[in-house]
Parts: C-alpha cells; sequence; structure tokens
C-alpha cells in the first residue's frame, strides 16, 4: 500500500484525500495513517487544507518496465531474474538467499529506492536514503573454485568507474581496491560476497552503491568524504539512463572476466587508478606503514614500495591504503 502512495505522490504534486482514498481503495481515515507512514521511509509530506498532500520535493523513481526493455536486446537470455523492490534490509542479504540455484552463465540483479540495513566493506553501514541513490546486486556463478576470484573486485570497479564517466562525462578515479572517487571524495563503492567450494563453482553476488542525489542531512553519518554525482554532473543525472549503463558495464566486465581474468580487464583499471606514484599509508590489522603505490600487478594486488625500498604485494581485504598526499 505505501509503495503504491509513494507512486502517485511522487509528481510533487497536490492528491485530496478523497483522490488517494479512491486510488488506493480506502477510507481518507486510512490514507491519514499511510501518509504519516512515509515519514520511515524518510519522505516529508505536505498537508494544506483544501489541497490536500504532496511530497515536499518530487521523486524520480526507478521504472522497472523501462530498465527491462532498455535490457533486453543485450541480454535476453542471460537474465534469469531483474526485480526493483521500493524497501529491502539489504539488496546483497536478500540476491545471497534467492540466487542460490542460479545456473552458471546466467544473471539474478536486484534494485531497490531504499536499503535499511545497507553494508559497504569491513562492516561498514551503507547510508541508503530512500530514492536518492542507486542501490543494486547482481548475482553470478562462477566455474573455477574461490582462485577465480583474484582481481574481480578491481575489474568490476573499473567497469563501475567507466559506466559513470560514460553517463556523466566527470573525471572518476579509482581507489584501491574497488572505491569510485571523485575529487578525492568517495562517488560510489563495491561490496562482494562469496559462497561455494573451493574447487566447486562460486557463488558471487556483487554489491554496488552509487551517490546520486544524496542530500547533506542524509548523509551526515558518513564517516569520510564523499560527494554525489548530481552535485558534480552539470546536465543533472536520470538515474534510470544510470542504472542501464551500470548494470550494461558490470555484464560486459563478468563475461569478459570469465574468459580473460583480471588481466583483459587492467588497463581499464590503470586508466582510472588515482594513486599511482604517490606516498600512502597502509594499514593491516596492528601494522602500519607507508611508501609509494605503484599500482597493480596483473593479479590485481596492489603494488607499494615501503621507506626500506622493499616492494610489497598486498591483497584486497586484507588492508587499507589512504592517500598522504
Amino acid at each position: 500500500m505505501n509503495d503504491r502512495l509513494v507512486g502517485i505522490l511522487s509528481d510533487g504534486e497536490f492528491h485530496s484525500g478523497v483522490e488517494l482514498g479512491e486510488l488506493l481503495g480506502v477510507t481518507r481515515t486510512a490514507v491519514w495513517k499511510h501518509v504519516s507512514q512515509l515519514a520511515t521511509y524518510g519522505l516529508k509530506v505536505e498537508k494544506v487544507k483544501g489541497k490536500g498532500y504532496r511530497l515536499e520535493h518530487p521523486l524520480h523513481l526507478l521504472d522497472e518496465s523501462r530498465l527491462r526493455d532498455a535490457l533486453e536486446g543485450r541480454w535476453k537470455d542471460k537474465l534469469r531474474e531483474f526485480n526493483v523492490a521500493h524497501s529491502v534490509g539489504s539488496t546483497n542479504v536478500e540476491l545471497l538467499k534467492s540466487s542460490r540455484d542460479l545456473p552458471v552463465g546466467l544473471y539474478d540483479i536486484l534494485l531497490a529506492e531504499r536499503q535499511t540495513a545497507g553494508r559497504g566493506r569491513r562492516g561498514r553501514v551503507w547510508v541508503s536514503p530512500f530514492a536518492q541513490n542507486i542501490y543494486m546486486s547482481v548475482a553470478v556463478r562462477l566455474p573455477g573454485g574461490f582462485s577465480v576470484l583474484n582481481g574481480l573486485s578491481l575489474a568490476i570497479g573499473a567497469a563501475v568507474a567507466d559506466a559513470i564517466n560514460t553517463v556523466c562525462n566527470i573525471e572518476v578515479s579509482l581507489k584501491w581496491p574497488n572505491d569510485v572517487w571523485y575529487s578525492e571524495r568517495k562517488l560510489a563503492g563495491l561490496l562482494l560476497e562469496v559462497q561455494g567450494e573451493q574447487e566447486g563453482p562460486v557463488h558471487v553476488v556483487v554489491g554496488l552503491g552509487v551517490n546520486v542525489l544524496m542530500q547533506p542531512e542524509a548523509g551526515r553519518g558518513i564517516d569520510q568524504p564523499w560527494t554525489a554525482l548530481n552535485d558534480v554532473c552539470e546536465a543533472g543525472v536520470d538515474r534510470n539512463q544510470l542504472c542501464v549503463a551500470l548494470i550494461d558495464s558490470v555484464l560486459l566486465c563478468l563475461e569478459s572476466y570469465k574468459s580473460k581474468g583480471f588481466l583483459g580487464l587492467k588497463g581499464l583499471w590503470d586508466k582510472y587508478d588515482l594513486l599511482k606514484g604517490r606516498q600512502v599509508m597502509v594499514s593491516s590489522g596492528n601494522e602500519c606503514w607507508s611508501g609509494e603505490y605503484l599500482g597493480v600487478s596483473d593479479e590485481g594486488y596492489a603494488l607499494v614500495r615501503g621507506e626500506d625500498g622493499g616492494l610489497r604485494s598486498l591483497a584486497g581485504g586484507e588492508i587499507t591504503v589512504r592517500p598522504v598526499s
């Protein structure tokens, strides 16, 4: 019911209680109760006597039919499930459960207008306000066991950066292993979760969050510099168009990765590498040291020359790299 109400009010125009009641098939009293519940979405509703209800700001919701039609030509035979939800706890958690039986060669995709329990890497919370950003997960089953995963998160990060650059025509960059930045501020991030056996096919869910329309008050609790596309893209951003570009780029990346691994996409990563040639701080567990970041290896490891002159190869998920200058 609340999803339908959001859809009606998304135009930002006034709608009377009578009109809403007729459209929703409920009483005017019930309309008021449902309108009050929209506060849980983080939405502010104005009520004006004689006019009715309207959202403080219009919403540009994700259009599942438009998205499906746009993807139909290239990916019709590859998409098993494609869904857009108004609200989920976490797109990754939902897709990990629903795609357990996904065959090799096919993809399941879930988008949501908001997450109530969005997650980032290393247990961080991913702030997920309603209808402001993109929250997407893609499920795939890869043959070859866990060894095929080396460099996967970097490859997908490069694909995401390339899609954003193409749609918005801005100079984005990558901070190892897979954060997308603009002007030294985080714009998008990835969370890969894996299930399976050491030697058998691995079930991978790629979670992607992109800040698109996020307002300062929504991101007040984020503990690092961040920005949103609407603040840096002169032409504005159509979230539906960006979703299509992201899905297309990520699926093309996964198709390439199956045959060529990270090496086939390393050139794309190098194109957007933010830290190459800069001094960095590396932290891993209780260890913290500084050195010069030299880029990534053919396997996707970060290469850092320490102050002692020794070259170290760093695996994703084990360390944190932050720019010093």
